[in-house]
């Protein structure tokens, strides 16, 4: 292998691996952490990335809260152009007629759902992608994992994931079927939505009040997405397990799978 690459490269073993690099710095950091002086990337990588890790024949791994580290102010700075952005649109998009909708306050549900991909960057430890192949398929597998205990942590503890079996309620023509879990909390569909129609649209906000009342008896046990190529159509089905007729009174009519 030396010379096959020639001089360009420097080169280091460890066991059965041959560790080589055009950095002479990269592998001196190596040969401090082969003598236990520095810490090695294995320190930080949980079981579930381990494993995963293991398995795959091609895998990668991100150390969330190294980057969190290098790109501190990049990640502070992005938060607020991002809410700064969202504002101004909704500050435009307010001076245009639409008929008993507050456009602010729906902007500010954007605003909500930026700050969740905000706090889902500053509570990851690390993400872990691996490649499998095997004799008839290719799988991709991620494993995404947080820090205890984080606002992250607590919303998908309430978000328990489906059965796969209940995909059969979907129909079998779709080009695309995506699975969904049960969703948690309280209130999943957030409670604010019937007041984010503003004045002027008071039995709009009576009768949207009444049915998101109704659904909040509703116990989900998977909601899931489909797409159909050929006529551009897509749905949602909603395998409950709450009597069907909370869902027909309050959505007015019958709902497909």
């Amino acid at each position: 292998m030396k010379r096959a690459l020639g001089d360009r490269f420097k080169f280091a073993s460890y066991e059965n691996w041959v560790i080589y690099s055009e950095s002479d710095e990269a592998l001196t950091q190596f040969e401090l952490r082969k003598s236990g002086k520095l810490k090695s990337i294995s320190t930080v990588l949980d079981r579930r990335s381990r494993d995963l890790f293991d398995r795959s024949d091609l895998a990668a791994y991100v150390n969330a809260r190294q980057l969190r580290k290098v790109y501190r102010a990049e990640l502070d700075r992005a938060k607020q152009q991002v809410h700064a952005l969202i504002e101004q649109i909704g500050k435009t998009a307010s001076g245009v007629p639409a008929q008993g909708i507050d456009v602010q306050s729906v902007f500010r549900i954007y605003g909500d759902l930026a700050n969740g991909g905000f706090q889902l960057a500053e509570d990851a430890d690390g993400f872990t992608a691996g490649l499998i192949v095997g004799e008839k398929q290719v799988d991709l597998e991620t494993c995404l994992v947080v820090a205890p205990s984080t606002p992250s942590a607590q919303f998908l503890a309430s978000n328990e994931p489906a059965g796969m079996k209940t995909l059969g309620v979907c129909r079998p023509t779709r080009s695309c079927i995506w699975p969904g879990g049960r969703p948690g909390g309280d209130d999943p569909l957030g409670g604010q939505v019937p007041n984010n129609h503003g004045p002027g649209n008071e039995d709009f906000k009576k009768a949207a009040a009444n049915s998101y009342k109704a659904m909040e008896q509703l116990k989900i046990a998977g909601i899931y997405g489909t797409f159909r190529w050929a006529t551009r159509t897509k749905g949602c089905c909603a395998s409950p397990r709450s009597p069907m007729s909370i869902i027909r009174k309050s959505c007015g009519r019958r709902p497909w799978a």
